[in-house]
């Protein structure tokens, strides 16, 4: 049985962890030839209402940043909001974030971190890590590109994720963050170290 790595996990495939307009500003895909690649059509996520949250973002492992998609509102009123980022990828492995917060809860957020490798099939799960708290607990972490993520959560007041995403984080980031989805694989995570006290098993 092969053994799973961080290092694996990044280099699993060819032109990986990047959108269209970065694959042909880059130039690893001749934009003559850009057309024979089936680009993947796949969705984040935001949304606000009341006491909850949502968000889900794509992370490029390749070009260490957040993948830029473009934010569509489809629906608006004064208690909720909820949106999509429509993105167009290469085939090719990134990191899927995903925030969950509950106000009324404990532990109130839900952190999903999972290597996915996206193709025209379909996506498939490579790796994941759940992390129960919230931001003390990810800045305890200390991985950057978690409190960034959380930072760019949903509010009353933003109701679009506020990340910058041409932000590019440096090659040791990167690797911190890998090498820790893949030490905790598939593993459940909390600041006291107990199970939370709902099953996730309905997200």
């Amino acid at each position: 049985m092969m053994t799973m790595t961080s290092r694996s996990l990044r280099h699993g495939g060819g032109v990986v962890g990047m959108s269209e307009g970065e694959v042909a500003k880059k130039g690893v895909v001749n934009p003559a030839v850009s057309s024979q690649v089936q680009l993947v059509e796949v969705k984040g996520e935001y949304q606000i209402a009341p006491e909850t949250a949502y968000l889900c973002l794509y992370y490029s492992l390749v070009k260490r940043k957040f993948v830029k998609g473009r934010f569509v509102d489809d629906f608006r009123s004064r208690h909720y909001h909820h949106g999509v980022v429509l993105y167009r990828l290469f085939p090719g492995r990134y990191i899927k974030f995903e925030l969950v917060i509950w106000g009324a809860r404990v532990p109130p957020c839900l952190f999903i971190l999972s290597v996915v490798d996206v193709t025209a099939a379909g996506e498939k799960v490579l790796a994941q890590v759940r992390l129960w708290g919230c931001r003390e607990f990810a800045e305890r972490l200390g991985i950057a590109q978690v409190i960034d993520f959380y930072s760019a959560k949903p509010t009353v007041f933003h109701r679009r994720p506020r990340i910058d995403l041409n932000h590019v984080y440096s090659e040791e980031e990167n690797t911190k963050l890998l090498d820790f989805i893949v030490k905790h694989n598939w593993e459940e995570i909390t600041e006291d170290g107990h199970a939370p006290r709902f099953s996730c098993s309905a997200l």
